[in-house]
C-alpha cells in the first residue's frame, strides 16, 4: 500500500509491504517560482526487494536513477502524468489538495491505492464534518454539536426533532427549533419547566411570570396579581398600568412656580425671587444687588414651561 504524506507542503511517498517496515521512496518538492515539482528519491529504499517490471530495473536502480535525473512534474488542475524513469504516476489534483488515485508501477502485479495522509486532518475543509471535528492517525472523526445527530456519512449532522419523543416531555405545546425546542401552554395557563399550571386554580406565584402584567409593583394573591404602583403615579383602569400624577395641576407646595418630574415636581421663582432651602417658598432678592443666602438658589422661568401662582 502507498501513501502520500503532507509535510511542510512537501509530498513524500512511502510504500508499505506485508510483513514489512515502511519505506519513504522519496518526495516531491516545490520548485521555486514554478508551479512544478521535483521527485527526489530515497537512496536507500529497497521497495521490499521487488522490481518494475515497467521499468525493467531494481527498485534501488529505479530510483537511483530518478534521483539523479531530478524529473519534473507540473502541478495542474484536474489529471495530470508524471514519467520516473518510465514509470507512471496517475495523480488528481481536487480542491488544490493532490490527491494521487493510482500508483501504477506493476509492483507484486497489482495497482496500488495511494491515500493522503495530512498532519492534521481538521486543518482543511473542517474534515469535511458539518460541525465539530476531531483528528485522529485513520482520518477526521467529525461530531455534532447538542440537538443534532451525525448522519449515516458520518460527516453531516442533522437536526433532531425532540419533540417526536414524548412531545419532548412538554405538557401542552412542543415547539422544535434548531438545535433545540420549547415548550408552550395554552392561554390561562403559566409555564413552569415543562409542565404548565392553570393560573385560576393551581397554587403558583402569579407575580413570576411577567410581573404579573403589573407596570410597577405586583403581589401574589390567591385571585390572581394585585398590582399598585410607585409614589407619583396612578394605577389606571386597566389596573396594571401606572401614569404619572401631574403635582403641578393639583395641591403643591410651591409658593411660585411648579415644574412637574416623572413621579414628582419641583419648585422654582421668578427671576426677582430665589428659592429657600425648604424647597418650596420664595424670597425677594436684596435690592442692593447682593447675592441671596448660602444654600439657596434663584430658578428662572426664561426657558422653563412651568405652572405655579406669582404673589
Amino acid at each position: 500500500m502507498f501513501t502520500v504524506r503532507i509535510v511542510a507542503a512537501i509530498l513524500v511517498i512511502s510504500v508499505l509491504c506485508a510483513g514489512q517496515r515502511k519505506e519513504n521512496l522519496g518526495q516531491f518538492q516545490k520548485v521555486f517560482g514554478l508551479l512544478q515539482a521535483r521527485f527526489l528519491a530515497n537512496p536507500n529504499a529497497t521497495e521490499c526487494g521487488h522490481a518494475y517490471d515497467s521499468c525493467g530495473k531494481k527498485n534501488t536502480d529505479a530510483f537511483n536513477s530518478i534521483n539523479s535525473v531530478s524529473d519534473f512534474c507540473p502541478f495542474l488542475k484536474g489529471f495530470m502524468d508524471c514519467i520516473f524513469d518510465g514509470c507512471r504516476v496517475l495523480s488528481e489534483v481536487r480542491n488544490s489538495i493532490i490527491h494521487l488515485i493510482n500508483f501504477a508501477m506493476d509492483i507484486m502485479k497489482i495497482d496500488c491505492r495511494l491515500e493522503m495522509e495530512v498532519t492534521d486532518h481538521c486543518a482543511i475543509s473542517n474534515g469535511g464534518c458539518g460541525h465539530q471535528c476531531e483528528h485522529s492517525d485513520d482520518g477526521p472523526i467529525c461530531s455534532c454539536r447538542k440537538g443534532y445527530n451525525l448522519t449515516a456519512d458520518g460527516k453531516a449532522c442533522q437536526d433532531i426533532d425532540e419533540c417526536l419523543n414524548d412531545n419532548g416531555g412538554c405538557d401542552q405545546f412542543c415547539v422544535n427549533s434548531e438545535g433545540s425546542y420549547s415548550c408552550l401552554c395554552e392561554e390561562s395557563y403559566g409555564l413552569s419547566g415543562k409542565k404548565c399550571l392553570r393560573l385560576e386554580m393551581e397554587e403558583m406565584d402569579y407575580c413570576a411570570i411577567n410581573n404579573g402584567g403589573c407596570g410597577h409593583i405586583c403581589k401574589h394573591s390567591d385571585g390572581g396579581p394585585i398590582c399598585s404602583c410607585r409614589k407619583g403615579y396612578n394605577l389606571m383602569a386597566d389596573g396594571k398600568t401606572c401614569q404619572d400624577i401631574d403635582e403641578c395641576a393639583g395641591e403643591n407646595c410651591c409658593s411660585q412656580l411648579c415644574n412637574n418630574d416623572r413621579g414628582g415636581y419641583t419648585c422654582g421663582c421668578l427671576t426677582e425671587y430665589f428659592l429657600n432651602t425648604d424647597g418650596c417658598s420664595c424670597d425677594a432678592r436684596n435690592v442692593s444687588g447682593l447675592l441671596e443666602p448660602s444654600g439657596q438658589k434663584n430658578e428662572s422661568s426664561a426657558n422653563k414651561t412651568l405652572k405655579g401662582k406669582i404673589p
